[in-house]
Parts: C-alpha cells; structure tokens; sequence
C-alpha cells in the first residue's frame, strides 16, 4: 500500500481541489455572490449587440485604417472601458466581416435577477431604518385616544385586521413632525412598519407590515388619525415594542441600481423634512418662502400682477394670484410645489420639483447666523 500511496494523493488530490471549487461556485451563484458561476448567453439568454464600422465616412487622408488589424485594437478598449475587470461577463470581440465588433451582454438567468432584486430591496429597506424612518413605542391598547408621546396604537390587536392608526406627532426621539407627513397621495400612499430586531430579517414577512392609506388623516392635535387598509405583513407585537415607522412621503421608490437618483431622494426628503419643520413652520418663515418665490420665478409674478404699460395692456391673472394666495398654510410645502409646477407647465419657464427647491435652499441659508471667524 505504501508504494502507492503519493500516487493515490496525487489522482485524489487534484478531484477534491475541484469539487471544492465546483461547490464553491455554485453556492455563489444561488446566493448571487462574487465567485460564482458566470453563465453565458447561450446558458441563461441576454443581448447580443453587432456594430460596423462604415468606412465610407473614414476621414483618414492616409489611408492608414487597417479594419482587419485595428478592430481587435477596438475590441480591446471597448473591454477595458466598459468591463475592464471582467466582472460583469460582458464579450466583446470582432465579429466577422470588415470592420464589425459583437457585444454579448448575458443576463444572469432569472435566479441570479432575482437575487440582485432582493439585496437591491434589503438596501432600500437599510436606508429607509437609517436614515428616513421615524422611531416609535406599540402601545397594546386599541382605543381611539392620545397613544401618548412618541407611541401609537391600532384599532385592532390583528394588525392585519387593523382599520385605524393611532399615532402621536411627536416621535420616540421627541421631533415634533407635521401632521401631513402622514397623508397618502397619488403617488405615495404606502405606510410601512417595521420592528426593530435582527437587521438581517428585515424581510421576514413577521418583522413588518404595510398599509395603503386609503384616505386622509384626521389631525387630533397631539395625534393623528390614519385610516388603512392592510397589504402585506403579520408582525406580531408586545406592549412597548420598539418600531421604526416610514411614512408614505418617505418610501424609496427607486428603480435597481439607480444609485445616484437613490441619493438624491434620500437627500431631498431628508431637506424638505429640515425645511418644513425647522423653518418654514412659522408665518413669518412661510411668507419669507413666498416672496422669495416671486423673485425666483419672476414669471408667476408677472402674470399676476400683468402690465398695464403695455400695448395693448396685459391684465393680471387674477385666478392665478387667489390661488397663490390661498396658500397660506405654513409648512404645505408639497401643495407649494404643485402650485409652481402647474403655474410654469405651459411655459417656457416649466420647470421640475427637484429645481423648486432652490428657493428652500436660498430661503433658509439667509436666515441662518453667520459663522463667526476664527480669532
């Protein structure tokens, strides 16, 4: 046995070395990890993409463009700069004829799609607890009454059954928060509600429930009635259980891998809510924000006020100065957005929600102290 047992090491040896390595892969692949397998297009289907060169528009006075010899030269920069680490299993490479290159772009298969959808939603959900979400205490009662400072309650002990929320303005970290911020709209109605645990539960279905809210809060004073419908979710909650509750005016609805429009979402709710409850809370503030307005969209204050100089005269725009009057809600920053868009939308001064904010921005830099210089 032992002249033969290097022998056996050496057949063995290499076979266990790749098994590990095939295990190795094809766990990474089903956990959408780094490592794993990369299947190509004919595997797991994607795009493939076939570009000429038309000669006919070369403007080399020389001559000297060689099609058979400077495509792989092509091929090999496209590579470096589309996927110079070969991370995303992109081939590019001549294709044949003259001057063509093919661009094989694999998808992934529908598991791996599926994987980077679930981490892309596991970030969102991150992001949201981190930074967007606001703190609060359960309350087991079920009475429609003041759920008290930094709590809330529901109508029924099955949250799934629950019609009604009852929840305090005021936060477990003592903010004050506008009543609107609770509102559902066109566009964000959802109410989620998370407890806070294991991070990496999150999406267990018993860590949170989510509402539509199906109409708009009843505003008590130091408490807000939000009336629901139930979506998804069975979490189960004890008396004084911590939970971090998302607004409808704070869900990340970003596409995947949209990693610059996520910032900038994160950005803009995390302002407007420093805005609406820092600053423009107060009368003197919310008419400081309006006549900054004017002056910014200098348009809207020429239609209401017209011009009587000219010829023939222009009237003002009477409907357009009740209706800028009528907003005179301090905080309604979102109803003072839809004004602008709508004054702006058939002009050639239309303008965007994200560019609306830079009255916000102008507004509160002019009201803060001056830094004092270092001495």
């Amino acid at each position: 046995m032992k002249p033969f047992f290097w022998k056996l090491v050496i057949c063995v040896l290499p076979c266990v070395l790749a098994a590990w390595v095939t295990v190795h892969a094809t766990v990474g692949y089903y956990k959408g990890e780094p490592g794993g397998f990369k299947l190509g297009v004919d595997l797991v289907g994607g795009t493939i993409l076939v570009y000429e060169i038309d000669l006919r528009k070369n403007q080399d006075a020389e001559k000297t463009f060689d099609p058979l010899r400077d495509i792989n030269v092509l091929a090999e920069s496209l590579k470096r700069r589309i996927d110079p680490n070969d991370l995303y299993n992109i081939t590019i490479r001549p294709a044949g004829g003259e001057g063509r290159i093919e661009i094989i772009l694999p998808t992934g298969g529908t598991h791996r799609t599926k994987k980077a959808e679930e981490n892309w939603n596991k970030l969102l959900a991150d992001l949201e607890d981190e930074y967007l979400a606001l703190p609060y205490i359960y309350s087991s009662e079920t009475t429609a009454a003041d759920p008290g400072e930094g709590k809330l309650r529901f109508d029924n002990e099955a949250l799934d059954s629950a019609t009604k929320l009852y929840i305090s303005t005021t936060d477990a970290k003592k903010n004050k928060l506008a009543t609107d911020i609770f509102s559902g709209s066109d566009s964000a109605h959802r109410l989620t509600i998370r407890k806070k645990n294991d991070p990496t539960q999150k999406s267990d279905p018993a860590n949170f429930v989510v509402y539509d809210v199906i109409d708009k809060s009843t505003d008590n004073g130091t408490w807000v009635t939000i009336p629901l419908r139930h979506v998804s979710g069975k979490v189960s909650l004890k008396d004084s259980d911590e939970l971090n509750v998302l607004p409808p005016s704070r869900e990340l609805a970003v596409g995947r891998g949209k990693i610059l429009e996520l910032a900038d979402r994160i950005q803009s709710i995390q302002s407007e809510s420093l805005w609406k409850e820092k600053l423009f809370s107060s009368s003197a503030g919310w008419d400081r924000l309006k006549k900054n307005a004017l002056l910014y969209w200098a348009k809207i204050d020429n239609d209401i006020k017209g011009d009587p100089d000219k010829i023939p005269p222009v009237k003002g725009n009477k409907a357009l100065e009740d209706e800028f009057n009528a907003l005179n809600k301090p905080g309604d920053l979102k109803g003072f957005s839809a004004f602008v868009e709508n004054a702006l939308a058939k002009t050639e001064a239309a303008t965007t929600k994200k560019t609306i904010r830079g009255p916000f921005a102008r507004t509160f830099h002019r009201t803060q102290p001056p830094t004092p210089s270092p001495t």
